[in-house]
């Protein structure tokens, strides 16, 4: 009996760190959670940079569609980065998107890593009521500096202007910001 309470227990505490951390409606970290675990990382490590990602047009979409299409891509592109960011993902809330690039070296790895993930997000998913593939435009921030070691909030400072960069550059397209 003793056994089953203390198992109960534990999942009772995994089910309410589930609740406070992760967005319920991607699996991705929450903004908090990802907040923590890339202060953590930033003060540990020289060798990621920080990308912020914006759906361009997803109200239109939610107008257009209905908000569940709207959830359904919200969930596409967590699952695109999940599925292709070697750090870590969280969702900041609404449409937006933070991560790390864990281990780059370069200019030109982050531009790859970015640039595939961005294209497959332009590839899309097919859209349930009108079976067309509906593309995923997104404005990508990407903040690095070079074998620097850099507090959180400057990191975040640096992406999120990056990311209103590429929004100025007409939208759908990624600036790295990289010194």
């Amino acid at each position: 009996e003793e056994w089953t309470t203390m198992l109960a227990d534990k999942e009772e505490e995994e089910r309410l760190w589930t609740l406070a951390y992760v967005d319920a409606l991607t699996g991705c970290y929450n903004r908090h959670l990802a907040g923590q675990v890339l202060e953590k990382y930033s003060a540990a490590s020289k060798d990621y940079c920080l990308c912020f990602v914006d759906l361009d047009h997803l109200k239109t979409a939610n107008d257009k569609f209905g908000h569940q299409e709207g959830d359904r891509v919200i969930r596409f592109v967590a699952s695109i980065l999940k599925e292709n960011i070697n750090g870590i993902v969280g969702r900041n809330g609404g449409d937006e998107f933070l991560f790390c690039l864990a281990a780059v070296d370069s200019k030109t790895t982050i531009e790859n890593e970015i640039r595939t993930v961005f294209e497959k997000l332009q590839e899309g998913l097919i859209n349930l009521e009108t079976g067309e593939r509906m593309s995923i435009p997104c404005s990508i921030g990407i903040f690095a500096e070079n074998g620097s070691q850099l507090h959180y909030s400057y990191m975040v400072q640096g992406a999120d202007a990056a990311m209103y960069q590429a929004k100025e550059l007409g939208k759908n397209t990624y600036y790295l910001n990289y010194n």
